[in-house]
């Protein structure tokens, strides 16, 4: 029997940036959907002309933690920190990071 996804508490944050030096964040979360939940990854990167301040760059859904997908995700940010968080909205960790105001 295949086990259904669940929200966490925390999610993975990566802080850092991108191959072509761009500031970038990649996080983990959580969809509820009428048809199921499902865990999803995204990529945002710093864009001053943007509203908030940031960009989706990119966005890989039905991305359970350990599979290839996921780990994609996370490896485009090859500068930077981890971090646990809780299930942060984008424009949330803009505003810490200091891109948003």
């Amino acid at each position: 029997m295949r086990r259904m996804p669940r929200e966490c508490k925390t999610y993975r944050l990566r802080i850092g940036r991108l191959v072509d030096g761009r500031e970038a964040f990649a996080k983990a979360g959580y969809c509820i959907s009428a048809l199921g939940g499902y865990r999803f990854v995204e990529v945002w990167v710093r864009d001053r002309q943007a509203y908030g301040g940031m960009k989706l760059y990119r966005e890989r859904n039905y991305a359970p933690p350990a599979t290839l997908g996921y780990r994609e995700m996370f490896a485009m940010i090859v500068k930077g920190a981890d971090k646990r968080v809780p299930g942060m909205m984008p424009i949330g960790i803009a505003q810490q990071l200091g891109w948003a105001k």
